[in-house]
């Protein structure tokens, strides 16, 4: 697709991290593939527009910042009935090889800051370039600080949710915090903290709350077994122990379970 209105706000280069700056335009239901050669900044003047990259999809609306680092091809395309539009700035710094793809800030801050970077190249005011690369040091440093702590944060839910997953695959066991800490890459103290946060109950009462899960399946999906023999698959060793947790689960004993809903 031919870039429409397109245009150079940094012709003269004001800082040495900028590569260039632009405007592009996009028809409706149209799109435009384009190499991403160089980190960059995306503000969405109108409309509604997808990002295609070669790993993840994403839309970004009007006024919405986008931040991408460099990568071999990006497909743009407008979302929208109407035309859509942004304004992109290009720029090279060292720095930028730490921060992971940042898809959409909201944050009307940095929304301010790029709009700012634009009217402070279009007066020409004194000293106009050093604001310029002020704002620009700015808008690069709170996005690197936001990706820093989102990937933080995934970082601890994905460890947490392999702790998870691992007590759903291996409850019937005698699982440690050990177990679940060598699984997560945790100490037990900052894993069992993470794991109220995510779940909202210890590692032991999750581990407590899927053998009684896995016990009304049993119950009804194998109704021959016996109560002693359904505490061993769960691996509990004392069948009365099993039964005193179930009913305090449930409001019933697992007799009483099977009993009502098989027969109904």
């Amino acid at each position: 697709m031919k870039n429409v209105g397109e245009y150079d706000f940094f012709s003269d280069n004001p800082v040495k991290e900028f590569v260039g700056a632009g405007f592009h335009k996009y028809r409706p239901c149209w799109g435009w593939e384009r190499r991403i050669s160089n980190a960059s900044f995306y503000l969405i003047a109108d409309g509604k527009l997808k990002f295609t990259l070669h790993d993840t999809v994403f839309t970004a609306e009007k006024n919405d910042v986008v931040f991408l680092k460099s990568c071999d091809t990006a497909i743009i395309e407008n979302e929208g009935e109407l035309y859509s539009s942004l304004y992109y700035i290009a720029f090279n710094y060292d720095e930028t090889c730490d921060l992971c793809i940042s898809m959409i800030n909201k944050n009307t801050s940095y929304r301010n800051l790029f709009k700012d970077i634009l009217d402070s190249h279009l007066s020409k005011a004194p000293f106009s370039k050093l604001k310029i690369t002020q704002l620009f040091l700015r808008l690069l440093y709170g996005l690197s600080v936001d990706n820093l702590h989102a990937n933080k944060e995934y970082m601890n839910v994905s460890r947490i949710n392999a702790a998870a997953e691992y007590i759903n695959v291996n409850y019937y066991k005698n699982i440690t915090m050990s177990d679940l800490s060598r699984v997560s890459g945790y100490s037990e103290s900052h894993l069992r903290r993470l794991f109220v946060k995510n779940f909202g109950m210890s590692p032991q009462n999750y581990i407590v709350e899927k053998r009684m899960e896995m016990a009304k399946e049993m119950l009804l999906d194998i109704p021959e077994k016996n109560v002693d023999e359904i505490a061993d698959l769960l691996g509990i060793s004392s069948s009365s122990y099993f039964c005193k947790l179930f009913k305090s689960k449930n409001g019933m004993s697992p007799l009483e379970f099977k009993r009502m809903n098989i027969n109904s």
